[in-house]
């Protein structure tokens, strides 16, 4: 999410650093149902398809219910949000929030990474009516931190001790300067016995980009705790490219970055630094040995057949959410193809078609043996007047 888009990163986390190369499965209807004596698939719920491939949604009650008109009327800039139910019921969503120092807004997501913060909002109804609490994940404020001046595209999750963490990227564009600020990307993580906090961040970050399809930078966390008590993490990897703008008289060169691939990478708890699986060879993207569309944005979780992922894909026209999955707890990725396009339905029979629809985060109801069942799509939709909020959908 930047001017120019980002890519994404995997990261794994296990007890174990195993750094072999893994060949992804492929499995029958997307490792997402059962196949049929006719050959056809019967999909386990949220999936549908021929071969289990897409998301299935249910109509919106509410026009752009999420995050539209958290902020008492005043029209905010939003940017996907990290969906989880308390002990006690309710939904907590953790979200980017473009906050100028005045509380006034950046209508649309172009500058980022200069006023994202992580906050926070409430409901006691997961697809919508979410209510402002607090700015959960400032920027540290100091010239020498790596998230100085940004906090960005949070990602909540229940750690095994049932205690949470928030993974985010953070930047410093006091240290960094200008659009260079966008290629110094790293991953940080806040940690909290409660929802309602308050958060402890870790001074260091958990993971920081290396040379290579990478490009220096990592970013666009998503954490998903093992069996076994280790987490398992995807992220994903730019490269730095110089874009021509073509003027009536200039031609002007302007910094930005490429997506390339994901990654994945383990820790054993949710304060240790990441370690790349696979070698850090990339599992998913162009530069993956699969050489699927370019992705960023993920989103994971267990069933019982095995792991899924949801994310955005690029340059693919409206087909904008993918889908992926693993037979071998998240060391390799098969993508099995489209799961969502941009046009949402809605209960009163109309449509709601946006411009971009991006940073999938579901929410994961957790059962036993850290299985999950997913009941909402939360996205970062664009208006056709450049306006970025928030959207949750229900799946069947």
């Amino acid at each position: 999410e930047l001017q120019t888009k980002m890519a994404v990163s995997f990261s794994v986390v296990a007890v174990l650093v195993i750094t072999l190369s893994c060949t992804a499965a492929e499995a029958p209807c997307s490792l997402a149902g059962t196949k049929q004596s006719d050959g056809s698939c019967l999909c386990d719920p949220p999936f549908k398809g021929p071969n289990c491939v897409a998301l299935d949604f249910k109509p919106i009650v509410t026009k752009n219910a999420g995050l539209n008109n958290i902020f008492a009327g005043n029209k905010q800039a939003t940017w996907g949000g990290s969906p989880i139910k308390a002990p006690d019921g309710r939904y907590h969503l953790f979200f980017s929030w473009f906050k100028h120092a005045d509380n006034s807004t950046n209508k649309n997501i172009k500058d980022w990474y200069r006023y994202s913060v992580v906050a926070h909002a409430v409901s006691d109804d997961p697809g919508g009516n979410y209510t402002f609490q607090d700015i959960v994940v400032p920027p540290s404020g100091s010239k020498e931190s790596f998230d100085g001046t940004t906090t960005h595209n949070p990602t909540v999750v229940m750690l095994p001790d049932n205690t949470y963490a928030i993974y985010y990227i953070g930047l410093n564009c006091m240290k960094n300067t200008g659009t260079n600020c966008l290629s110094h990307q790293s991953i940080g993580v806040a940690h909290a016995t409660d929802l309602n906090g308050p958060w402890t961040r870790r001074e260091e970050p958990v993971l920081t980009g290396v040379p290579g399809w990478e490009g220096g930078l990592v970013a666009n966390p998503a954490v998903l705790p093992q069996p076994n008590g280790t987490l398992l993490m995807a992220y994903r990897g730019y490269s730095s490219t110089y874009f021509l703008f073509f003027g009536a008289f200039f031609v002007i060169l302007e910094k930005g970055l490429d997506d390339k691939g994901c990654g994945v990478a383990v820790a054993p708890s949710w304060n240790h630094t990441f370690t790349r699986l696979n070698n850090g060879a990339s599992i998913l993207g162009p530069t993956s040995p699969s050489n699927t569309p370019v992705m960023e944005d993920m989103t994971m979780w267990r069933t019982s057949r095995g792991l899924h992922m949801i994310l955005h894909q690029e340059r693919m026209g409206a087909n904008v959410g993918a889908h992926a999955y693993s037979t071998d707890d998240g060391l390799s990725w098969t993508y099995a193809g489209t799961a969502y396009n941009l046009t949402v339905d809605n209960v009163d029979g109309s449509q709601s078609t946006y411009d971009r629809r991006e940073r999938p985060q579901l929410l994961r109801i957790r059962g036993p043996g850290m299985i999950e069942n997913v009941t909402h799509l939360f996205s970062g939709v664009a208006d056709d007047d450049g306006y970025t909020h928030t959207i949750g959908v229900a799946l069947v």
